[in-house]
């Protein structure tokens, strides 16, 4: 019980040092899983603008938004030519460096 009560106090405090309340509902929810404060600090750390006020629908879409933000690599960047060109220079300089030895 008093576990319960040191992790709410503690996800209270979370969300009142970003200026934002949650919805008790929700601060249960997180206050029963063990990961809750490193959930609401990854998620308030990546918002640019903080809510006032949590609910579980909005943490579970900016909770979905950061997963799929972490999720996704860029793309990379395709070659230029220029870059091609050194890369095949590199290797055939490589090539009759190791004919050589």
């Amino acid at each position: 019980m008093q576990v319960e009560v040191d992790a709410r106090s503690e996800l209270v405090a979370l969300f009142a040092s970003h200026g934002a309340v949650v919805d008790p509902g929700l601060l249960d929810d997180l206050a029963a899983s063990g990961d809750g404060p490193v959930r609401v600090q990854a998620v308030l750390g990546g918002l640019k603008e903080i809510p006032f006020h949590f609910d579980a629908e909005l943490w579970r879409n900016l909770e979905e938004q950061q997963r799929e933000q972490v999720s996704e690599p860029a793309p990379p960047e395709p070659a230029t030519p220029d870059v091609k060109a050194r890369k095949e220079a590199l290797r055939a300089a490589a090539r009759r460096a190791s004919l050589r030895a």
